[in-house]
């Protein structure tokens, strides 16, 4: 599989990419979209070593039982509609979110815990013991 990415500044740049577009094996899946900064690795690091980890550690939930849960309540939904017509809503990966929508997100669910007495460090305060356990 080959996987090539266009990045079209201009209109002008379109013709190239029409030409190597002919030169694929079709069939072929071709994505269009505005073009956004995806999520950091800082943001994901955080995410999963201080937001989730606290949730966990105060629930009892695994990590990815948080991540799930979290995905459910406080991320975005995309719908899949079946071919014999039944719709399903299906939680947004955070793999697809840019950094605001990745910063909302997190912001929210730290809001949520807040409001119901679990208290998620900023970024900018992380505990010690939090910073050696992201290391590993």
């Amino acid at each position: 599989m080959i996987l090539k990415r266009f990045h079209l500044n201009k209109l002008e740049d379109a013709g190239k990419f029409f030409a190597d577009l002919a030169g694929l094996t079709f069939p072929v899946w071709c994505y269009i979209g505005d073009d956004r900064p995806n999520r950091s690795n800082n943001q994901n690091r955080y995410l999963w070593g201080v937001v989730y980890k606290v949730i966990s550690m105060e629930l009892g939930y695994s990590v990815n039982e948080v991540h799930e849960l979290c995905k459910i309540q406080f991320g975005g939904k995309k719908f899949l509609k079946s071919k014999n017509g039944l719709l399903y809503d299906i939680p947004i990966s955070t793999t697809e979110y840019d950094t605001k929508e990745m910063t909302d997100y997190i912001e929210a669910i730290r809001l949520f815990y807040h409001e119901n007495g679990i208290h998620i460090p900023d970024a900018n305060e992380i505990p010690d013991e939090l910073l050696i356990e992201m290391k590993r």
